[in-house]
């Protein structure tokens, strides 16, 4: 018998809809078949957090083996870096107008944050949004 109608018919007084509910087993399952697959192909696995959009979840992830977090913007990358995230991966393409370049950088200073661009100008804009006494990591 399924038990997650059972688990919903128990809560739904409880419940402020729309609420989402993951069976817990079925979701360690999935994080550890994924990072299963990863490790066996010797594959770095950095989950979006459009995916599940919950700070736990992403734990569970980097816990079984997931090297960080990848978001769709700045402010998905700056939530998940207050929660304690240290690498995370800019998927979509951000183009640094108004606050997103200082924000990408204060993020940065306190986060591996990786930035993908379509192109030269894109990352033209970038570079022009580093802070002129910004000191790289390595420079000691």
């Amino acid at each position: 018998m399924n038990r997650l109608p059972q688990a919903v018919n128990a809560l739904v007084e409880r419940l402020d809809t729309p609420a989402p509910i993951v069976p817990a087993d079925v979701m360690r399952a999935s994080i550890d078949r994924t990072q299963g697959f990863a490790t066996e192909h010797s594959l770095d696995v950095r989950p979006h957090v459009k995916t599940h959009t919950c700070v736990e979840i992403g734990r569970r992830q980097v816990k079984t083996g997931a090297v960080g977090k990848a978001a769709g913007n700045v402010g998905e990358a700056e939530l998940f870096a207050a929660t304690g995230f240290h690498d995370i991966f800019l998927a979509y393409p951000i183009w640094p107008a108004g606050t997103k370049g200082p924000r990408t950088w204060r993020l940065a200073e306190t986060t591996r944050v990786w930035v993908g661009v379509e192109n030269a100008a894109a990352i033209g804009a970038l570079a022009d949004a580093v802070p002129d006494d910004a000191v790289p990591d390595d420079a000691g």
